[in-house]
C-alpha cells in the first residue's frame, strides 16, 4: 500500500461504521495483509451490470454464507447481521463493480448501510468501501 492509501484506509477505519464511496485505486491491494488496519477483509467482486442473482451469489461466495442462505435480499441482510460463522473482529468489505438496475443498487446500499449500523450498535467495526458507480446506482 502507498502512503495515501494507508491514510485513507486508516481514516475510514477510525470513523463510525459506514458505506464509503472510493475508487478502487485507493483500495489496499489484494495481496497486502491488512491485519494492522482490519483483520478481516472481504472482497465482493460484482463485475459490470450484475443482476440480483449475481449480486447475491457474489456475497454468498465472498462471505462463505451458510447453506441456509436463501439467496434473496432479506436473507442477505439477515446473514450480514449474523456473521456467526465468521471470525470475530473488525471487517473491511470491498465491493467492486456495478448493478444491472438502479433498484438493485439502492436495495444493496440500504442493506449495507443497515449492516454497518447494526454492527456499530453491537460494537464491531464493519466498514464497506464501494465502487462509486454502485453507490450512485449506475448500471
Amino acid at each position: 500500500m502507498n502512503a495515501d492509501t494507508d491514510r485513507f484506509i486508516a481514516a475510514v477505519l477510525a470513523g463510525d461504521n459506514a458505506v464509503t464511496s472510493a475508487p478502487a485505486a485507493v483500495w489496499p491491494a489484494r495481496h497486502t495483509h491488512p491485519d494492522s488496519l482490519a483483520p478481516h477483509r472481504v472482497d465482493v467482486p460484482l463485475g459490470e451490470a450484475a443482476s440480483k442473482p449475481a449480486i447475491l451469489d457474489a456475497f454468498a461466495q465472498a462471505f462463505g454464507m451458510p447453506r441456509w442462505f436463501g439467496h434473496n435480499w432479506d436473507a442477505l441482510e439477515e446473514c450480514l447481521h449474523d456473521l456467526s460463522w465468521r471470525p470475530d473482529g473488525a471487517m473491511l468489505v470491498l465491493v467492486s463493480g456495478t448493478a444491472a438496475s438502479r433498484q438493485d443498487a439502492e436495495i444493496l446500499m440500504d442493506i449495507l448501510r443497515s449492516t454497518c449500523h447494526h454492527w456499530q450498535r453491537a460494537g464491531r467495526p464493519f466498514h464497506v468501501l464501494v465502487d462509486p458507480r454502485l453507490l450512485a446506482g449506475e448500471p
